[in-house]
C-alpha cells in the first residue's frame, strides 16, 4: 500500500528560505522532512514546540548608537557592582527551568 501524503503551500521570504535550505542541506534533511519533524513535535507537545513570547529589553546593536550601547553596558556593569547580578550558572539554571529543559 502506498503512503499517502498531503501538500502544503506556503509563502516565505526568499532569503529566509535560502538560509534555511543551507542549514538543512548541511544536516542532510529535506524541507519536507523538516516540516514533518516540526508537525510531529507539535503533536508531541500538544502545541508549538517552543515558547512564543515577546523578548523584553533586547538591544538591537544595529539600531542603537555607540553612545546608547555604552550607556546600556555601563548600566549593566553598575548593576553587577551593586550586587544585583547573578552568576552565569544561576542565570542558565533559571533559564533551563523556565524553558523546562
Amino acid at each position: 500500500m502506498a503512503i499517502r501524503t498531503a501538500n502544503i503551500n506556503v509563502r516565505v521570504d526568499p532569503e529566509l528560505k535560502r538560509q534555511v535550505n543551507t542549514i538543512l542541506t548541511e544536516l542532510g534533511i529535506t524541507e519536507s522532512s523538516a516540516i514533518t519533524m516540526f508537525y510531529r513535535q507539535i503533536i508531541l507537545n500538544k502545541g508549538i514546540p517552543f515558547s512564543l513570547i515577546l523578548p523584553s529589553a533586547i538591544v538591537d546593536e544595529n539600531k542603537i548608537s555607540t553612545e546608547d550601547l555604552n550607556r546600556e553596558l555601563d548600566k549593566g556593569y553598575q548593576e553587577y557592582l551593586d550586587g544585583k547580578g547573578q552568576s552565569m550558572e544561576q542565570a542558565f539554571s533559571e533559564l533551563r527551568d523556565e524553558l523546562k529543559l
